[in-house]
């Protein structure tokens, strides 16, 4: 409830505020970490006012070197600042009521202690055990979208569970259109990084740690934006879904790496994709395919190819049609990641007929196994 709509309000004022003010500065050395306590000191203050204007609960904030707190009578929520300005958030009770007990489903009340029910109180291992399976959830009807979902990943640390749809919604091409368009480069930078939001700066760590200096201003990174910007996709999340559940048209190289990897499967395919990595984007090469490191520590061409049966999970990352991932690629200025048909990990030019597979975002406790469909997950909706 409060505690799920503090979290995001909190974090999404914070990091855009972070974004819209930091854009020209470096962030490397110990320097740098001063300047980004400096910048997230501020905009602290002016997340915790316009969160405050939409729930009196909002007491306070602190910021003590790397860490930020945001606090209410009964519980709080604090933030761990890494040396690029990205954010890590974790969350606890601080006595007083708390918004669950651990009776299943996180509803009832508890006086302190975290709050428990659903997936939240499973440690990482568990969770990663869990992708793959089919997850219990309707989409609205306007979303045009009767399939199946699927978790495709978990993260304790951000304490949200990522579902995706089994199949793939036709796009005829990213409508960047000139939403994202500012009056000069700096304008566009900021409504970009802007409509990257949480989800989007969190999952695309690596290229954005080297693009603190960099415009984002080419169509590559307007599409990511339109990927990564919620209020795209709301269409997806049910009314009674979870307080705190949104949507975004589907996953970055990151948490796709990220996924691969929990499933038990080669590092070496995630860190192909993700750590030949550029200001401009995520990096590709001629002929095509990703680049890969051999044993000298030298890059060379490389297609990953992802098979379409994973463990017994048919489709999860390889559905047999394409789909766009949200993130840039560094080769050209339209070119934006995507899987194709074949499972490959490539780029392509936005404007080309890709599809989509979006994903939404379900706070961990809102989600837990079903208690009707053995094997299967369920979210856990609003009464």
């Amino acid at each position: 409830g409060a505690k799920d709509e503090i979290a995001m309000e909190t974090q999404e004022a914070l990091l855009n505020y972070y974004n819209n003010k930091y854009v020209s500065k470096t962030s490397t050395g110990a320097s740098g970490q001063a300047d980004v306590q400096s910048v997230v000191a501020e905009a602290a203050g002016r997340a915790v006012d316009n969160a405050k204007s939409r729930n009196k609960e909002l007491e306070g904030s602190s910021v003590s070197g790397n860490t930020i707190t945001l606090k209410t009578k009964s519980y709080e929520v604090t933030g761990t600042i890494d040396t690029n300005g990205g954010i890590t958030w974790s969350d606890s009770n601080t006595g007083g009521t708390g918004e669950g007990s651990g009776n299943g489903n996180g509803s009832g009340s508890g006086s302190g202690g975290s709050e428990t029910g659903g997936l939240a109180d499973s440690t990482q291992s568990q969770l990663n055990g869990d992708v793959g399976k089919e997850v219990i959830y309707t989409a609205p009807a306007e979303s045009n979208y009767s399939g199946t979902w699927r978790l495709l990943y978990a993260d304790k640390n951000k304490n949200e569970a990522y579902i995706i749809t089994t199949s793939t919604i036709s796009l005829s091409g990213i409508p960047i259109g000139t939403i994202y368009n500012g009056t000069d480069d700096t304008e566009t930078d900021t409504k970009v990084r802007a409509a990257l939001g949480t989800y989007g700066t969190n999952w695309n760590q690596k290229w954005l740690g080297l693009a603190t200096s960099t415009k984002l201003k080419d169509n590559r990174h307007k599409a990511t934006a339109y990927l990564c910007d919620k209020a795209n996709w709301s269409k997806y999340v049910a009314e009674k879904a979870p307080t705190g559940t949104y949507a975004v048209g589907g996953p970055t190289n990151e948490l796709l790496a990220a996924a691969w990897e929990a499933k038990g499967y080669d590092a070496k395919w995630s860190n192909t994709v993700t750590d030949d990595v550029e200001a401009t984007g995520y990096k590709f090469d001629k002929p095509t395919g990703l680049r890969e490191k051999d044993a000298s520590g030298n890059w060379t061409i490389k297609t990953s190819i992802l098979p379409y049966t994973t463990g017994g999970t048919d489709g999860l990352f390889n559905n047999g049609t394409s789909y766009w991932l949200a993130s840039p690629s560094s080769n050209d200025d339209n070119f934006v990641c995507y899987v194709d048909g074949s499972g490959s990990v490539d780029r392509i030019s936005y404007f080309i007929s890709v599809g989509v597979r979006p994903l939404v975002v379900v706070p961990l406790s809102k989600i837990q196994e079903s208690s009707t469909q053995t094997g299967k997950l369920e979210v856990i909706m609003q009464e």
